[in-house]
């Protein structure tokens, strides 16, 4: 059995379902596209590689809301305590995730992305003082 493309239906099936996966019968998760819109450059490194491992995790237990030590974080994406600190900080300061460290171990929750704060701009405000003039010199 055939397809409009050709292709037998299973086939096209399987293309389908794995058509979002660049990596052909590789293991595969998402990262929100918002990410890339504006926080990726307000972001160091390590706040970065914490927010992919937490995307990561999620991804794993099938929940936003998850707890994991301290210590499997570190494990997982090899961040020092110091720079971890900072960047779980980072995170929940701009409000990309929440992290509750009223029980042990921590439970962190990713915030979807349409609840994200816009980023602050970073690129120049022109405004009435920046105003261009132009001068012709002949």
């Amino acid at each position: 059995m055939t397809d409009q493309s050709g292709y037998g239906v299973h086939r096209a099936r399987a293309k389908r379902n794995n058509g979002r996966n660049p990596f052909t019968n590789e293991r595969f998760f998402f990262v929100p596209l918002a990410l890339y819109d504006g926080w990726l450059q307000l972001l160091k490194p390590s706040a970065i590689i914490r927010y992919i491992t937490l995307c990561r995790l999620s991804n794993y237990y099938f929940s936003r809301p998850f707890s994991v030590s301290l210590d499997d974080l570190r494990a997982l994406d090899g961040i020092s305590e110091r720079a971890a600190l900072a960047a779980t900080q980072k995170l929940v300061e701009f409000g990309l995730i929440s992290c509750s460290k009223t029980t042990r171990p921590f439970e962190y929750q990713l915030v979807p992305p349409s609840l994200w704060p816009e980023p602050p701009m970073l690129k120049p405000q022109f405004n009435h003082k920046q105003r261009l003039a132009v001068e012709y010199g002949f």
